[in-house]
């Protein structure tokens, strides 16, 4: 019974599971294109590289849990999916308004 449900429902999942890998790797792509040589000194900031003369200091898309980019914007989609938005990092992106698209986009779409 078990195993006919789950026979059933595998093309759903695949379905849900290349929804979720397109939306992480998305915000996945945006946290490395701002300061792709920050290095990460706290869970919540991204710290621009020595040689940057800007001080400004932005907020990071995706929560740490994992220690990889990749995997935390994965885990990152999957709990937007069941409702923990996590936005307020989004204003102080240059990117805000991508963002907020791809937001709302995985908002109905997971």
């Amino acid at each position: 019974m078990i195993l006919e449900t789950l026979t059933d429902i595998k093309y759903f999942l695949i379905l849900v599971s290349l929804v979720l890998l397109t939306f992480a790797n998305a915000l996945y792509i945006l946290e490395i294109a701002n300061y792709p040589t920050a290095r990460v000194y706290s869970d919540t900031k991204l710290d621009p590289p020595a040689e940057d003369d800007s001080s400004t200091t932005i907020g990071r898309l995706i929560q740490r849990a994992y220690n990889n980019t990749f995997v935390d914007s994965v885990v990152n989609q999957y709990l937007l999916g069941l409702g923990e938005f996590q936005y307020d990092a989004f204003e102080s992106n240059p990117s805000a308004p991508l963002i907020w698209t791809l937001f709302l986009l995985s908002t109905f779409l997971t």
